[in-house]
């Protein structure tokens, strides 16, 4: 079973090219961008890592999550939370080189 990645919204052309570019270097990679809260909440509890801000709701429901990706180098304040999860999962910040 492959590993599936959820862009988190919002979405920006960016990101929709990161997800093209992803989808085309790593064809066994899952990647599914989500437009909006809904698609989220859809996609969340199957996603082993996510790109974006999770709010408390989704991170309750991610069961499978192994990989957390900041969508900046300084993320805002509250970023970090462990909301009753254990610290079992990875959070991570972008290195722009």
């Amino acid at each position: 079973m492959p590993a599936t990645l959820l862009m988190l919204p919002p979405q920006t052309a960016t990101t929709r090219e990161w997800a093209a570019r992803l989808a085309t270097a790593l064809p066994d990679l899952s990647i599914v961008v989500a437009e909006d809260a809904a698609a989220a909440g859809r996609a969340v509890a199957a996603a082993d890592a996510a790109f974006g801000a999770m709010p408390p709701d989704l991170l309750r429901r991610a069961s499978r999550l192994r990989w957390l990706q900041a969508p900046q180098a300084a993320p805002p304040a509250g970023y970090y939370y462990v909301a009753g999860q254990p610290l079992r999962n990875v959070v991570d910040k972008a290195r722009w080189f």
